[in-house]
């Protein structure tokens, strides 16, 4: 396959298209002279792999240290947003017509190393993404125009969701602190860690209505009021255990990823218990979980940077892995259709599996983009980021 890119940056005021030469991928357009682009993809075939199960090893931990704390950065309010719009509006909503697409959409000066992904509280057809080498938060309508938030702190951001309150809620992992956005500009930051430098690394909304975070560096769970307030923080039982991802999970339970461990962890919102599950090692190289998220059959499922997609019961006693290759799979969610889509880091694809294991051939993304996180936006379609090559990118078909 003969592989011709063309890139110009935003920050020249010129046009930027990948060009492909190969069967199986369309020609790519440029869309009203912007640095965004669209080309078809092959879906490829199915190919179901065999699963592996492996049961639990759950410990518990009843002990939580305490950290409670009222003191909070004073608010700065942002008088608007940096408008950096895109004139395109290159998809039409539709996402059941036509053939496999992607839309790729370059990010701006000020939101560079685009990394996690979610839909906004507002109800707009807005997306919000952390800007890990920008000091600031993103959103992307789905019409593609990009608003820049910058960080009063000039911390690196890098998980986000939406909080009990409406709010935007991220990590800042330069400053161990948890930031609070709100849909008018308004930033708060709080401190996230106790007397232990904790790197707060991903957050989530629990069902109790508090925010859940890791502590990559503590190897702690840490737990937020939407006051502000740091609530408790809870000890992981492996040590250097590299807790990264977090997802509530059925029954008010909170479930996170040791990539380090090679394990799943398990917290109940009341702290009552913790529990580990080992995830088993189906190939040369220790398994790595990386991200996780609550399927829509009751079970949790993660990814696995050893080339793995995996789920785990609620209970913790059965663990499943589809291998998916050695593409490095790492974000993960729930798609359109109730199957599971996650991205392949270093094998440049989005890959597709469903409930009972069946792996879909990857879908071809933009050469050398390395996509990272993935989330269903609010048209249906699938949302990702390209943390390297500092792409939005959207993807419709099966």
């Amino acid at each position: 396959m003969r592989v011709e890119t063309q890139r110009a940056t935003k920050r020249l005021g010129i046009a930027a298209c990948f060009m492909v030469a190969a069967a199986a991928v369309g020609a790519c357009q440029i869309l009203s002279g912007v640095d965004d682009l669209t080309f078809a993809a092959d879906g490829g075939p199915a190919s179901p792999n065999g699963a592996t199960e492996a049961g639990g090893d759950g410990g518990g931990v009843d002990g939580a240290v305490d950290a409670s704390s009222d003191a909070s950065v004073d608010a700065t309010a942002l008088d608007g947003a940096v408008d950096a719009s895109l004139d395109a509006a290159p998809v039409d909503g539709s996402v059941d017509a036509g053939p496999p697409t992607f839309t790729m959409y370059l990010v701006p000066d000020g939101l560079q190393a685009p990394l996690v992904i979610t839909p906004g509280p507002d109800g707009g057809g807005a997306l919000w993404f952390t800007a890990t080498s920008s000091a600031a938060i993103g959103s992307i309508t789905t019409a593609g125009v990009f608003n820049i938030y910058p960080i009063p702190s000039g911390a690196s951001p890098s998980g986000i969701t939406v909080g009990p309150d409406g709010a935007l809620w991220f990590t800042e992992i330069s400053q161990d602190k948890i930031g609070r956005l709100a849909l008018d500009g308004m930033f708060i930051e709080y401190p996230a860690a106790g007397a232990l430098s904790g790197t707060a690394n991903n957050i989530t909304t629990g069902a109790d209505g508090n925010l859940w975070f890791t502590e990559l560096a503590a190897g702690r769970i840490g737990c937020m009021a939407p006051a502000g307030t740091l609530v408790a923080e809870y000890p992981v039982p492996t040590a250097n255990a590299g807790v990264t991802d977090i997802a509530a999970g059925p029954g008010g339970t909170i479930w996170f990823t040791e990539a380090s461990a090679g394990k799943i962890g398990r917290i109940t919102t009341g702290a009552l218990v913790m529990e580990e599950y080992v995830v088993p090692q189906l190939s040369p190289s220790a398994p790595q979980p990386a991200n996780i998220v609550a399927g829509p059959d009751g079970n949790m499922w993660f990814t696995d940077l050893s080339g793995y997609v995996g789920s785990i019961s609620p209970d913790g006693s059965r663990v499943l892995e589809y291998s998916v290759s050695n593409t490095e799979p790492i974000g993960i969610t729930v798609g359109p259709d109730s199957t599971l889509r996650f991205t392949e880091r270093t094998g440049n694809a989005l890959g597709r599996v469903t409930l009972d294991g069946g792996v879909s051939a990857v879908s071809l993304v933009p050469p050398g983009g390395g996509p990272t996180e993935i989330t269903l936006g609010p048209d249906g379609a699938l949302w990702f980021t390209e943390q390297s090559a500092e792409y939005i990118g959207r993807y419709v078909g099966p």
